[in-house]
């Protein structure tokens, strides 16, 4: 029986027990009992359309790729549901029966996630519109602008931005255009838009400006109406957990055949006495979504995968080829480099997961998950309550971090979802939150993706009862592992007595490092669940391990952010299989399955999420409206405690120019002057050397105002990393060269390194230039964490027209304009170039005769 059949099955057997049953035919057991036995799944819509009976369901065709449809129970309308989606837009079809009859009614298509017609977006364009009417109508009180101004400058605009979102704006209601006016003037202070603040510049900063009452944290307080998340079908649990099941088999059947050769490689340089070289090689088929910048690989002879002959370490993973480093076990097991050579991954615990999964298969199938465990209102067994109560400001937590707080030491939540945007305190409230649940007592679980976010908490809680828990004592930072590791005599004892003087206790670990260890497991078996199990970082973090740790706990708190760096994609591969077997998978499947499993709770399980919305690192609003704006719905900004806040108007424009936000741009240069290059001495890698004398001078020019350990220089690439810290290896005039040595060792870093780390000047170079691609860089998540590290200045380099054109999004576009508004684009030319290198360093920088330099189109 085909899927569409199994839902013209519904509706017949509906029709025909009208008349003796209605209220069982309208009702959810109707429906789950039809589930049940029929076990619906999606299924790909024919390109004309879906006909029951007379009716004409869906018509043909679709722009936006193939469409996949599903039945469902509609919690909120109360009646089954067809939903169909394509690439773009997901519509709503209620199936009611009436007077014996089916009713049919189309709801409305939506668009999916964030697109040009975001709330976002549309305040980023009301920002334009604020600044066009400050030049066209200097002294205008924009809290009270005319609603023919508006228009107008949205006129003035229709050539920066795409038509639709335009007309959206201009058919928009006054009242609406006037809130997004309100939203962009949230974070100015009201000197900036009131001429009649502007007078007395000459009073004390308190009294010379005063914050928009829409930047305070007031609103914070304001209650949320009760709610309640209504449990999913049986078998909709089900289906959804088969689906991780076959998915983490096929990523281990991936992993166990995965082997690369070296057919088509090529050296790049020779053969050193302690048997290294540097290949490149084509990446074919899913190859780099198993690998990423810094995997180790075991070399070994075709088809022996047990006779190890070298490691193979990954340095450039980029477009369709990679360039690593292979080290020979000893110089004389050199051999050539050709398909016999392979390539294969090392260990890792994708077995481990995939039993554990299948063991919770099982124990669904047969109803043994413990009532208890929070798995079950995540998973959709249960129903999970919320009741947001009114609660006072905790300490100096703000409004909103201290909801957060209260939320999660609430027993009746569950499940609670914090969002912690960058700089808006989320480890504080998470550490204040573990404080006071230690106060209660409790037993509580805290983990986190990497090992780094798992001790970066710990280092926060030493003085209380704390075990770190793990499979290597090496991965662990010293400072922790000597006080806490749970193999140490000393650092049990310290926990026993810790324990009992207070009567809490803390375990912590990566998700693996928390289900492998038989300590914990003895602990559930002697006392129970845990009464907590606390996410950090819970962005990072994918549904599976995430699954098998909820069976340790009674609640789960998360916090993280699904707009940082995300969990790695699933290899192409899988989705194949996936498509060659025909399944159809919703977005709801591929969102469980193949991404971050706390964007998956917020968007398609719908839990609400308690967002922190005052940046306490930004003390410069302009830095903070562009990320605030592409990633967070405009609902973030520089908290009100913000230095800019405190500073009168003219100290202001002293203090924080636009120049504080700004693009220098290589794109008006010689092509052949500001290009990437691939250099391939040493640890290979792509570097620009134009952008590294840029960011050096820089670097000399801010260090006359702002302390070396308040200036950092970020990058995406490791290469341009090294290239500027040789650039700057000697130390300026007036600097102790131990202070120097210390900045350009820890104020260098990539992006991955940096996050979570912050500075008053942030510097970054985005490498990238002449090739055929952007290679990662224009991924959103690592733009927003590249974009939110700066307190008070912010300055990009790069080839902005060739960013702007190569980017897969609209990215660098959106950022071109934001910093156009707020700061300034320097468009770099000969003349400006030797102003900034000084005339000594105008003409192109020699490559030293050592190095090999290659350009390749990545």
């Amino acid at each position: 029986m085909s899927e569409f059949a199994k839902i013209s099955g519904y509706i017949a057997e509906a029709e025909k027990l009208w008349a003796t049953n209605q209220e069982l035919v309208q009702s959810r057991q109707f429906y789950c009992l039809w589930e049940d036995s029929c076990q619906p799944a999606p299924f790909v819509v024919p390109v004309d359309g879906l006909r029951l009976g007379r009716q004409q369901l869906l018509f043909s065709g679709s722009a936006n790729g193939a469409r996949v449809a599903h039945f469902t129970w509609h919690d909120d309308e109360h009646c089954a549901a067809l939903v169909v989606e394509d690439d773009e837009e997901t519509q709503v079809l209620l199936l009611r029966i009436v007077d014996g009859a089916l009713q049919v009614t189309a709801q409305k298509p939506e668009p999916h996630g964030e697109d040009d017609r975001s709330y976002g977006e549309r305040v980023e364009v009301m920002s334009d519109v604020v600044a066009r009417v400050r030049e066209q109508y200097p002294g205008v009180d924009l809290k009270h602008l005319q609603n023919a101004m508006i228009l107008e400058a949205l006129q003035d605009l229709r050539e920066r931005y795409p038509e639709d979102i335009i007309r959206s704006l201009e058919k928009s209601s006054v009242r609406t255009r006037q809130a997004l006016v309100g939203k962009v003037l949230a974070d100015m202070a009201t000197d900036e838009f009131s001429p009649q603040l502007t007078l007395n510049l000459g009073l004390p900063a308190q009294e010379d400006v005063l914050l928009s009452s829409d930047a305070a944290p007031a609103g914070a307080e304001a209650a949320i109406p009760p709610a309640e998340i209504a449990a999913g079908t049986t078998w909709a649990v089900k289906r959804r957990l088969d689906l991780l099941v076959e998915t983490a088999k096929k990523l281990l059947a991936l992993e166990e055949r995965f082997v690369m050769d070296f057919a088509d490689a090529e050296m790049l340089s020779p053969l050193t006495e302690a048997g290294t070289c540097v290949v490149k090689l084509p990446l074919r088929g899913d190859a780099g979504l198993f690998l990423r910048e810094g995997s180790r690989l075991v070399v070994f002879p075709f088809g022996q995968p047990k006779a190890p002959l070298a490691d193979f370490s990954v340095d450039i993973l980029d477009s369709d080829e990679l360039i690593g480093t292979l080290s020979w076990s000893a110089p004389s097991q050199a051999r050539p480099l050709d398909a016999q050579l392979c390539a294969g991954l090392r260990k890792t615990p994708q077995a481990f997961v995939t039993r554990s999964l299948q063991e919770l298969q099982r124990l669904l199938a047969s109803g043994e998950i413990p009532e208890q465990a929070v798995l079950r209102g995540v998973l959709g067994l249960d129903s999970v309550p919320y009741l947001f109560r009114r609660v006072p400001q905790l300490g100096t937590l703000d409004g909103w971090q201290s909801r957060a707080v209260a939320a999660c030491l609430d027993s009746l939540h569950s499940v609670v979802l914090v969002q912690g945007p960058p700089g808006t305190g989320k480890t504080c409230v998470v550490e204040k939150m573990l404080r006071e649940l230690c106060r209660q007592p409790q037993r509580i679980l805290i983990t986190a993706p990497s090992n780094a976010a798992v001790d970066n908490l710990c280092r926060r809680l030493m003085d209380m009862p704390l075990l770190r828990h793990g499979s290597s004592r090496d991965a662990v930072q010293d400072a922790v592992a000597d006080q806490c590791w749970h193999g140490d005599e000393t650092a049990q004892a310290t926990f026993a007595a810790r324990n009992t003087a207070i009567g809490c206790a803390l375990h912590a670990g990566t998700p693996i490092g928390l289900l492998r260890s038989p300590a914990l497991a003895e602990e559930i078996d002697r006392n129970g669940l845990f009464d907590v199990i606390v996410f950090d970082e819970a962005g990072m973090g994918g549904a599976a391990e995430t699954l098998l740790c909820l069976c340790m706990a009674r609640r789960a708190l998360f916090f993280g952010d699904p707009q940082q760096l995300p969990p790695f994609p699933l290899p192409r591969e899988v989705w194949s299989e996936f498509a060659a077997e025909g399944r159809a998978l919703t977005r709801d499947e591929r969102a469980f399955i193949g991404g971050s499993f706390l964007g998956w709770l917020q968007e398609f399980r719908r839990f609400p999420t308690l967002l922190l919305r005052n940046s306490y690192r930004c003390q410069n609003p302009r830095l903070m409206r562009f990320a605030s704006h592409l990633f967070y719905n405009a609902q973030v900004q520089a908290a009100p405690t913000a230095e800019y806040y405190q500073l009168s108007y003219k100290e202001r424009l002293l203090r924080y120019p636009a120049s504080t936000l700004r693009f220098v741009s290589t794109s008006q240069l010689p092509a052949a002057r500001r290009r990437e290059q691939v250099v391939t001495v040493g640890q290979p890698g792509i570097e620009n050397r134009l952008e590294a004398e840029i960011c050096a001078a820089l670097v000399r020019e801010y260090s006359e105002r702002y302390p070396l350990n308040e200036i950092t220089v970020i990058t995406p690439y490791r290469r341009q990393l090294r290239l500027l810290r040789k650039m700057l290896a000697k130390a300026p005039a007036g600097v102790a060269a131990a202070d120097w040595e210390q900045f350009v060792r820890q104020r260098i870093s990539t992006v991955d390194s940096f996050q979570g780390g912050e500075s008053d000047v942030v510097i970054v170079s985005y490498v990238r230039s002449g090739g055929r691609s952007v290679g990662f860089v224009d991924d959103p998540n690592r733009v927003n964490v590249t974009h939110t590290r700066s307190r008070r200045e912010m300055i990009v380099v790069g080839d902005a027209d060739f960013l702007a054109q190569k980017s897969r999004g609209r990215i660098f576009l959106r950022m071109l304009r934001a910093i156009r508004r707020d700061g300034v684009v320097d468009e770099l030319d000969e003349a400006a170039l030797a102003e900034l290198l000084g005339s000594e360093k105008s003409a192109p920088s020699p490559v030293p005769n050592s190095e090999r330099q290659l350009t390749f189109d990545f």
